[in-house]
């Protein structure tokens, strides 16, 4: 911790305006506003600011390129200028919380380059408050006002500022500037973060939360559980995140939930500040699945305030938890992980239940198709945990027993068939994950094609052929195929066509007599939605040839 004397804090303004631009809040007549420092401009003493520092990082408006037109050329111009380094300080604890909203949005999958270049680029210096409002509402959301996140934080106590960094940001800029500020031990700080919290917990709105005054571990809010895993906007953490607040609620917890933008190293020091934010809103315990090492620091942390560890997923790494074995300060309590083989074994079920009654009325076999893209353990356990179950499953049944037949391993040059998952089938469900499950096998992206009546809703890799129409479901060609079929695929001359059985292509003239002995002996499959608005679309979707809208 640093700290300077407030009689020269227009001296720490120059230090840090020397290598960035600097905004502080500025008293005018229309209230605090944040304005370039400049040399003879004072801090404000205000609470808030007219406007949020938010606009600093996503701007109402801004420019994002011009055009220069001669003729008929259009010259574009880049006016990007969100790369400049810049600092912000005085921003409150309230205001800071609002970036965490911000990053869930614009840092996730598909990121938005110019919101994180301002993120990259800005320091935020927080400003701990001393005298919180009657109208503050921190402790409802488990903002700890005297203690707030940001790259610096920055406390007014009695002639001084103290600043402590809680960023490598933030570690860079109290460095730049040590030549004007003095090493601190930090003890009026904490004693006048004692008697902020105090205050804290007397205002009106305070009862509103379930804010706890235990001040060991900083402002605490009861029973409040923080996760943050290695992502957030996959479908798999979705998940995670679903089942996390279920529990939750069950048992009679807060929750909250964050992760970094992708599972990279260069979100890393992202999932980092997002652990700070945790342990110093106080919260009551931490679930944790990092994607780098560099955590013991805050996990000894942890253990000091007394907020035990949960590692969950790939969990914390070894280099971490040796360190914190070394210290004896090692916090995690329980280690969560999941069975690829139970997990497999569940999907198994329900595919079951899905395939049950079409296995049974088959007269010829019915071909499963398991496609396991690695050899690693994780691709074998979930490859055999399927395969286990799901013939447990079918060989139970004495209506599918004998009537079907894995296949565990698919080759280059076949063709995959999903099929009865167009409108009227199903409501066309998305394909796109079964479609990445194949490219996940480099010997398989641009060697195996997967055909299917239901939806492709954004880009695919390989030979993806979808919505293909007339569905099965109203006894399109796409019902007719059967395994060891020929399949021809045409991409220039727009053609599908089933030109062989059991391997040896036959004429057309051929193939027509034996599509025409098929469809004789095909039966519509009962439908899958009875009810509600589904059976309603399934009964009046049109083909997806043209557009599966409503008639």
């Amino acid at each position: 911790m640093r700290k300077i004397s407030l009689q020269k804090i227009n001296a720490l303004f120059g230090a840090i305006a020397a290598a960035n631009t600097l905004y502080i809040p500025v008293d005018t007549k229309a209230g605090a506003k944040y304005e370039k420092w400049e040399d003879g401009k004072e801090l404000s003493d205000a609470l808030n600011t007219v406007r949020s520092p938010k606009d600093f990082f996503f701007p109402q408006t801004e420019n994002l390129m011009d055009f220069k037109v001669e003729g008929k050329n259009i010259e574009i111009i880049d006016t990007r200028t969100e790369c400049e380094d810049f600092v912000v300080f005085g921003v409150r604890a309230c205001d800071v919380k609002s970036f965490d909203v911000l990053d869930r949005v614009f840092l996730a999958d598909p990121v938005d380059t110019y919101y994180k270049n301002r993120r990259d680029h800005g320091i935020i210096m927080s400003l701990a408050c001393t005298k919180p409002h009657e109208t503050c509402f921190c402790g409802t959301f488990g903002i700890d006002a005297a203690d707030p996140a940001g790259d610096v934080v920055c406390f007014k106590t009695g002639d001084a500022l103290y600043m402590q960094p809680k960023t490598p940001k933030g570690e860079k800029l109290l460095e730049s500037i040590e030549g004007i500020t003095e090493q601190a031990d930090g003890k009026a700080v904490s004693e006048q973060q004692e008697v902020t919290r105090k205050r804290l917990a007397a205002l009106p709105l305070a009862g509103c939360g379930t804010q706890s005054n235990d001040n060991k571990g900083g402002s605490t809010t009861d029973k409040t559980i923080a996760v943050v895993a290695k992502g957030e906007s996959h479908a798999f953490w979705q998940s995670v995140k679903k089942g996390a607040e279920d529990a939750a609620a069950k048992y009679g917890y807060k929750i909250t939930f964050r992760g970094p933008a992708s599972e990279s190293a260069k979100d890393l020091p992202s999932q980092m500040e997002m652990v700070r934010t945790a342990l110093s809103n106080g919260c009551s315990a931490l679930v944790l699945g990092t994607i780098g090492e560099g955590f013991n620091d805050m996990l000894a942390q942890a253990k000091d305030s007394n907020i035990p560890v949960v590692q969950f997923d790939s969990g914390v790494w070894q280099a971490d938890i040796d360190a914190l074995n070394k210290s004896g300060k090692n916090p995690i309590v329980s280690s969560v992980a999941t069975s690829n083989r139970l997990a497999a074994g569940i999907a198994a079920e329900h595919f079951f239940a899905e395939l049950k009654d079409e296995i049974a009325a088959s007269t010829d076999g019915y071909v499963i198709g398991v496609i396991q893209h690695d050899e690693t353990q994780t691709g074998i356990d979930r490859a055999g945990g399927f395969i286990d179950k799901f013939t447990e499953l079918a060989d139970a049944d004495a209506t599918t027993k004998g009537k079907y037949t894995i296949e565990k391993e698919v080759k280059p040059g076949d063709a995959i068939f999903i099929r009865y998952e167009g409108p009227r089938g199903s409501g066309m469900p998305e394909m796109f994950y079964t479609g990445e499950a194949i490219c996940a096998d480099p010997a398989l992206a641009s060697s195996v094609a997967l055909i299917t009546d239901g939806r492709f809703s954004g880009a695919s890799r390989g030979p993806v052929i979808g919505h293909v129409s007339p569905e099965a479901a109203v006894g399109g060609p796409i019902a007719l195929v059967e395994e060891n079929d020929l399949i021809r695929i045409d991409v220039p001359n727009r053609q599908l066509a089933i030109v062989g059985v059991n391997g040896e292509e036959k004429t057309p003239e051929e193939m027509e007599q034996i599509l025409a002995e098929r469809r004789a002996k095909w039966q519509p499959k009962a439908p899958k939605y009875t009810k509600g608005l589904l059976k309603l679309y399934s009964q009046h979707a049109v083909s997806p040839m043209k557009g599966a809208y409503m008639e």
